[in-house]
């Protein structure tokens, strides 16, 4: 929007210099941490066996933010069955290094079949985030 009295070279100049960076200052003030499981595919197991869930944690204020991994306050992790029954809930995640998490379940032998859910939480500062996707399929075979 162009002031009265200013060239549109000047309004530019004033939008450029005065509004933008002061919207890229309230951007990267907050923090905006980005959750990437880090398994491909959706792994099989059979009951009885361990699975290690392991998540990244990322500065997503960065153009390319898996440059940037960073520690929230916390991170949880709450695992349901395929009925959608809760297996445990915000079970805190064990750090690996910066901002790399895991967990680590024994399958019970008598476990449902089917697919289960991870939902993982961080928190950081006031700003909380939370991603939910398969974390893998459990069999008889």
């Amino acid at each position: 929007m162009r002031r009265p009295g200013y060239s549109l070279y000047e309004a530019w100049r004033i939008i450029t210099t005065e509004t933008i960076p002061v919207i890229l200052v309230a951007l990267r003030a907050a923090p905006v941490i980005l959750l990437e499981f880090q398994m491909e595919g959706i792994r099989t197991y059979k009951r009885g066996n361990a699975v290690t869930l392991i998540w990244a944690t990322f500065d997503g204020r960065h153009i390319k933010p898996s440059d940037y991994p960073i520690d929230p306050d916390s991170v949880a992790i709450t695992l349901y069955d395929p009925d959608g029954a809760v297996v445990f809930e915000n079970e805190a995640m064990t750090k690996v290094s910066q901002g790399y998490y895991w967990y680590s379940w024994q399958i019970p032998v008598n476990a449902d079949t089917g697919e289960y859910i991870q939902e993982v939480t961080t928190v950081a500062g006031a700003y909380e985030n939370t991603k939910r996707e398969t974390a893998f399929i459990v069999t008889t075979v």
